[in-house]
């Protein structure tokens, strides 16, 4: 079985320079709920009532109302409810590594409070707590109605961008950067017969499936303080290391019968890094009631992205029945900015009540093309008669325009509400209930765009997308103290529907094949048992 090496000189010539698609960088942006067994059983509302080492990463000023020393962790189960038989099935025979369930280690820190006079406080914190956990198994499958992925790239060639070299078989020239590595393989495979030429074929049905893996986890530095016990401010450092990986596989049943798979694996790793400042204060001196107010800067990551990509076919009439495509590259991508209100107060020592807002636009999210970089400074050596460049070396970056302008057509400016209250029956038991609700991420006519003028998208190797709608998680929790030490336990049920597409139809110049594949629903659905351990000193 002869296998297809592809030799995409223009594209290649441009590697130095490349971008990122927007689904598949969206992810990042995006946070779970988690951190101390507290903060989640309470839906996360205690960007006012603070007091609490995982107000760091949204108020950092929540910090500074605690007047002791601190040091704890958390852990949790998450479990994937609901996942069809069929997607461990279809994972497991391509040979990808899949789980409905995963032990994770969330959040470990410690505050050393410093008291400054009678009422005023100085504290220092680290915490660590992972922000994103990519654990997820998708399923879906759907009618084509005639369309197929290698329709698409056939349309892309009917357009003229794409410039094939007769009668070679690795030497393949693209006159714009329009063609993903999906678009490469299927146009040497599954559309090129055997006499080099070029035909589609129609789709009858697909199956996909996909497991995500990985996490985002936050080293987070913070400083804050109080006024008088009526002002509370606080900044954190956060230093973010991205370890995320997706496998998938997609099966396409034509028309005449035949059928292809294509496989992807892809990973992406880095770093990040951001700013976060709060304050809360009191508005009335003798008044519990406070409130809570943030802004975190983007997230500047610096990252890598690599993949392996498969195709193969069982169609008789066809040069190669298989292909293969791997690339691995640098990219930057800023997240947007995140500003947040909050809103808390306490009835006695027995209730508290907690209640956030938090507005971040997705749609401002930029990638940065790498475009190499310079020396500093450089120096002429009398001795050696040459000259000398200095050790310090800069990389430089511009915005991916086309890119980023797909991005604005493709989120949006999502809301997110905390809900939550404490309620404790005696000093030494706490009972919680939250509700966190988070608006959609996608607008509901974005799509996956394989035709945006990018070098980000000869990156992509995979079509298919989720616009997933809002986000609901409701929460409880109950707390122990015996003596310093503090036991919590939290649960939390999360559920985001979603409407996915194996890919869109793009470039077509025949109206009789203005079709679109079946839209089919998802669901995340996910369990989280947590349990955090603290002690006081």
């Amino acid at each position: 079985m002869k296998k297809l090496f592809l030799s995409m000189t223009a594209l290649l010539a441009a590697a130095a320079a490349t971008a990122q698609e927007t689904y598949e960088s969206a992810t990042l942006i995006n946070e779970d709920l988690n951190g101390t067994a507290r903060y989640v059983g309470m839906g996360g509302a205690m960007e006012a009532l603070g007091a609490d080492i995982s107000t760091m990463s949204s108020n950092p000023a929540g910090v500074g109302l605690m007047r002791h020393s601190y040091v704890g962790a958390s852990g949790s189960i998450v479990i994937q409810s609901g996942v069809e038989s069929d997607a461990t099935t279809i994972l497991d025979k391509c040979g990808f590594e899949n789980s409905k369930s995963k032990v994770s280690f969330d959040q470990a820190g410690f505050v050393y409070a410093m008291q400054t006079g009678r009422k005023n406080f100085l504290n220092f914190g680290f915490n660590y707590h992972k922000s994103k956990n990519f654990n997820q198994i998708l399923y879906a499958a759907g009618a084509l109605n005639g369309l197929s992925q290698d329709m698409v790239t056939y349309n892309k060639i009917e357009d003229g961008v794409l410039i094939v070299k007769p009668g070679t078989n690795d030497e393949y020239v693209s006159s714009d950067e329009t063609f993903t590595q999906a678009d490469y393989l299927h146009a040497n495979t599954t559309m090129r017969s055997a006499d080099d030429e070029r035909f589609y074929n129609a789709g009858s049905y697909f199956d996909f499936s996909q497991a995500n893996r990985g996490y985002i986890g936050e080293y987070e530095f913070n400083i804050s303080g109080n006024s008088n016990n009526r002002v509370f401010w606080g900044v954190t450092l956060g230093l973010s290391d991205v370890r995320y990986r997706y496998d998938n596989c997609y099966y396409e049943e034509y028309q005449s019968g035949y059928q292809s798979e294509l496989t992807d694996s892809r990973k992406i790793t880095g770093y990040g890094f951001d700013i976060k400042a709060g304050v809360i204060f009191r508005p009335v001196a003798n008044s519990p009631f406070r409130v809570g107010l943030y802004v975190h800067t983007p997230t500047f990551y610096d990252l890598k992205t690599e993949n392996i990509t498969y195709i193969n076919t069982d169609h008789e009439d066809v040069s190669f029945s298989t292909g293969s495509s791997s690339e691995a590259y640098d990219f930057r991508f800023n997240t947007p900015w995140k500003f947040g209100v909050s809103l808390g107060h306490t009835v006695g020592k027995e209730w508290a009540f907690g209640l956030t807002y938090e507005y971040s636009d997705y749609s401002t999210a930029k990638f940065r093309i790498k475009d190499g970089g310079w020396y500093s400074d450089y120096y002429y050596d009398y001795y050696y008669d040459d000259y000398y460049y200095d050790d310090y070396y800069a990389e430089s970056s511009y915005n991916d325009a086309e890119m980023n302008s797909h991005v604005k057509r493709t989120l949006k400016g999502v809301s997110l509400l905390k809900l939550g209250v404490e309620f404790k029956p005696m000093p030494t038991l706490a009972l919680r209930l939250g509700y966190n609700w988070q608006s959609p991420i996608y607008k509901k006519e974005g799509f996956k765009d394989g035709a945006v003028y990018s070098p980000g998208t000869y990156y992509t190797s995979t079509t298919a997308f989720t616009n997933w709608q809002d986000t609901h998680r409701i929460t409880a929790g109950v707390g122990f103290k015996v003596q310093k030490w503090n036991f919590d336990l939290a649960y939390q049920y999360s559920q985001t529907n979603g409407e996915f597409y194996p890919f869109a139809y793009v470039g077509v110049n025949d109206a009789s094949l203005d079709v679109i594949p079946d839209m089919t629903k998802v669901s995340n659905k996910r369990n989280q048992i947590l349990a955090t351990v603290g002690y006081t000193f």
